[in-house]
């Protein structure tokens, strides 16, 4: 399953419940913890008595910094995706535009719209649905749905996971 900002704040809540930290943000509890490690006094993290509450530390404090690249990943990807969908653009006929489609008039006698998008684009089925084929994959649903597919796929391309 991938990362939703949902799934995130729960992993970072179910973290600090297991490690008896207080719940905050991730990035002030980074700060907390990486100041309790210094030497720092906390208002919300006792300096650790015994080893045992310093390797927990330590160890949440790497996680945390984790965690919070994971978090900014997926900021910078939302915001990236919601330019992407914001430069996609509505065609009533996508076989007129075939270097970008694909989609030629002798394959499909009745006009096809949709949407074209910087690396590809979808296409708007009878039934309301929007249809995505990228390479032998083909996906089935809403527009955002379909887009986000569109975005996923192109993504993993261009990073190179295939």
């Amino acid at each position: 399953m991938s990362d939703t900002f949902e799934s995130l704040t729960a992993e970072l809540r179910d973290y600090c419940a297991a490690k008896n930290l207080p719940p905050m943000s991730a990035d002030e509890l980074l700060c907390e913890v990486s100041a309790v490690m210094a030497g720092e006094p906390s208002a919300f993290i006792a300096a650790p008595e015994h080893g045992t509450r310093a390797g927990i530390l330590q160890d949440a404090e790497t996680w945390l910094g984790q965690f919070c690249q994971r978090w900014e990943e997926m900021e910078s990807a939302d915001e990236a995706l919601r330019q992407w969908r914001e430069a996609g653009r509505d065609v009533s006929d996508l076989r007129d535009e075939p270097e970008v489609t694909q989609i030629y008039p002798e394959d499909r006698p009745e006009p096809v719209a949709g949407r074209i998008y910087d690396p590809g684009f979808i296409e708007c089925a009878s039934d309301g649905q929007f249809c995505v084929i990228v390479g032998n994959q083909e996906f089935h649903g809403s527009q955002a749905e379909a887009e986000a597919w569109l975005w996923t796929n192109y993504a993993k391309a261009e990073r190179g996971h295939r």
